[in-house]
C-alpha cells in the first residue's frame, strides 16, 4: 500500500459514502453530458455545416466520431495499471511537449482566431496540442509528487519538477497565443499543489508572475483588449467587440424558462459566433432554457463533487493529486466557459468540457475520465476487500 502522506485526512471513506458511488457518479454524470454535447452540437451546428460543408451533418458526424475515439481511449485508460500510467507519464508529457514545438514549424503549425496552437496534417486532420498537455501535465505532476513527498524534505526539492515541466509547457502555449488555455493549466497545476499542501508564498510568487505576463501578453494582442472591453461593457460597441457577449446574452434571455425547443435557436442562424464550441451553453440555455441550463450546471457540480470524493477516499497521493488537477481541468474550465457565456468573466476561449465540438478537447477528457474511473474500481475493490470477513 502507499504510504499516506497528505494534507486531506485518510479513512474519509465514512463520511463520503461507499467508493462504487463515486464511479457511478463519474460515469453517469460524463455520459450525460457528452450525450448533452451530441445532441447540442447537432442543434447548434446544423446551419454552419450546411453553409460551410455543403451538409448539415458533417461536424455532426466528426464529433461523433470524436466521441467514438475518445469513448475507446476512456475504456483503455480504465483498464490500464495505475503503475503502468505512473511509469508512462514522463514519456506523454515528453510527447506532448514535441508536439507544442511542432506547431511553431512552418507548413505544420495552423494558425486559428490568432493563435498559432494548431498542427495541420492535411486531410482536414488538425490536433491542438495544448489540448492534450492538461491531461499530461496532471499525470506527470501527480506522479512526481507522490513519489517525492517521501524522499525529499525540502519545498523546493518537492515542487521543481512540477513547477519546471508546468512552466516549459505554459510558456510554449503562451508563445503559440493560446492564453485561455494557459490559464487553466496553471490553474490546474495550482490545485494539485494546494492538495500537496504547498506553501502559499509559491501562490502568491505565482500568482505576480501570471499577472504581469497575463498583462503583457494582452497588450501585444489586440484581440485580447477587445474580449476585456467586451466584458467590461460589451454595449460600447454592439457591432464590434462587444458583438458575440450581447448575443450570448440575448440567446440566454430568449430561452426563458423552459426554452425555444430543441432546434428553434435564431442565434445559430449565423448571428452567435461558435455557436456549437465557445459558446455553446448559450445555445443549450436559448433551445433548452434555464432548466436545460441548470442540468448541465448540475452535472458538472455532480462530477466535480464525485472526483473530489474519490480523492478523498483513497490512500494513495498519486490518486489524489490527479482528482485535484481532474477538477480544476474539468470543472474549472467548465465554469469559466459558462461564466463567459453569461458575461460574468472575459471571454477566454475555451470549450466546454465533454460538451462543445472539438476532438482535440473531447478526447483527452474522456481519457481522464477513464483514469478516474480507473482509481475508482481499485478503491473499490480495496474497499471490499478490507470489509469482506476475514476465513478462518
Amino acid at each position: 500500500m502507499e504510504k499516506h502522506d497528505s494534507p486531506v485526512p485518510a479513512n474519509s471513506l465514512r463520511r463520503f459514502g461507499p467508493v462504487q458511488a463515486s464511479f457511478q457518479l463519474i460515469r453517469g454524470s460524463s455520459i450525460l453530458l457528452l450525450f448533452i454535447g451530441l445532441i447540442m452540437v447537432l442543434s447548434s451546428s446544423y446551419y454552419e455545416s450546411k453553409l460551410e460543408y455543403g451538409s448539415e451533418f458533417t461536424i455532426f458526424s466528426r464529433q461523433a466520431l470524436y466521441a467514438l475515439i475518445g469513448t475507446i481511449a476512456l475504456i483503455l485508460f480504465a483498464k490500464m495499471d495505475v503503475l503502468l500510467l505512473r511509469r508512462f507519464s514522463p514519456a506523454i508529457l515528453a510527447s506532448v511537449i514535441f508536439l507544442l514545438i511542432l506547431v511553431f514549424i512552418p507548413g505544420l503549425g495552423s494558425t486559428v482566431g490568432g493563435q498559432t496552437n494548431w498542427l495541420d496534417f492535411g486531410f482536414g486532420i488538425r490536433l491542438q496540442p495544448s489540448e492534450f498537455a492538461k491531461f499530461a501535465l496532471i499525470v506527470f505532476g501527480a506522479h512526481q509528487l507522490a513519489a517525492r513527498r517521501q524522499f525529499i524534505t525540502s519545498k523546493a526539492g518537492f515542487v521543481a519538477p512540477v513547477l519546471i515541466s508546468s512552466g516549459i509547457v505554459i510558456a510554449l502555449i503562451f508563445l503559440a497565443g493560446d492564453l485561455g488555455n494557459a490559464i487553466i493549466i496553471a490553474f490546474s497545476v495550482g490545485t494539485m499543489l494546494f492538495v500537496a499542501n504547498v506553501s502559499l508564498r509559491y501562490f502568491a510568487f505565482a500568482g505576480v508572475i501570471g499577472t504581469l505576463i497575463i498583462s503583457a501578453l494582452a497588450f501585444l494582442r489586440p484581440y485580447r483588449i477587445d474580449r476585456i472591453t467586451a466584458w467590461l461593457n460589451p454595449e460600447s460597441d454592439p457591432e464590434g467587440v462587444g458583438f458575440q457577449a450581447l448575443h450570448a446574452k440575448y440567446a440566454m434571455a430568449s430561452g426563458g424558462f423552459f426554452g425555444q425547443g430543441l432546434g428553434a435557436s435564431r442565434e445559430k442562424w449565423g448571428t452567435l459566433p461558435e455557436a456549437h464550441t465557445d459558446f455553446i451553453y448559450a445555445i443549450i440555455g436559448e433551445e433548452l432554457g434555464m432548466i436545460g441550463a441548470l442540468v448541465v450546471l448540475i452535472l458538472f457540480l455532480t462530477l466535480g463533487i464525485a472526483i473530489v470524493s474519490l480523492g478523498r477516499q483513497s490512500d494513495s497521493d498519486f490518486v489524489r493529486y490527479v482528482c485535484a488537477g481532474s477538477v480544476g481541468w474539468i470543472c474549472g474550465q467548465g465554469m469559466i466557459n459558462i461564466g463567459a457565456v453569461l458575461g460574468v468573466l472575459p471571454i477566454m476561449g475555451v470549450p466546454l468540457p465533454l460538451v462543445s465540438a472539438g476532438g482535440s478537447a473531447l478526447i483527452p477528457t474522456l481519457a481522464m475520465i477513464g483514469v478516474l474511473l480507473a482509481f475508482a474500481q481499485r478503491e473499490n475493490a480495496k474497499f471490499v476487500a478490507d470489509e469482506s470477513p476475514v476465513k478462518s
